[in-house]
């Protein structure tokens, strides 16, 4: 086994996530290489901190709970007349155009605003100024 190969399976070895032929040859491999056993147990004591101080906790999905309001929308939607909905998509369309310039205008900000960092310089006064207060 190549140490590429043992260094990108070691996470699924140390969690138990090997068939048992590969867990054997990175086994065999981690007893011959000092360097691969080194990075085995720098990454299994990183594993063992994270297992003590960060809880487990179990995602909980609820899908149908973000679903049914959404659902519940597009059917009031539907029974919009022609009109009320093109004039529904309309105020969307409108809205989406103003978040898209306020992000774009922000992003303008920022990017000049590290241009222009590279033009300031600091005062050379400023320690003396404030010893003199």
């Amino acid at each position: 086994m190549k140490c590429k190969h043992v260094q990108e399976a070691l996470s699924n070895y140390l969690e138990g996530g090997l068939d048992p032929p590969e867990r054997q040859a990175l086994t065999e491999h981690l007893a011959q290489c000092t360097e691969c056993a080194d990075e085995a147990r720098q990454m299994e004591r990183m594993l063992a901190v994270f297992r003590e101080r960060v809880p487990r906790h179990e995602p909980v999905l609820d899908l149908w709970a973000e679903f049914v309001p959404k659902l519940a929308e597009a059917q009031a939607e539907e029974k919009l007349g022609v009109l009320a909905r093109l004039g529904l998509r309309w105020e969307r369309f409108w809205g989406n155009v103003a978040y898209g310039a306020i992000l774009f205008t922000q992003a303008v900000a920022v990017n000049t605003q590290a241009r222009m960092q590279k033009y300031l310089l600091a005062d050379p006064f400023a320690d003396h100024e404030e010893g003199r207060a």
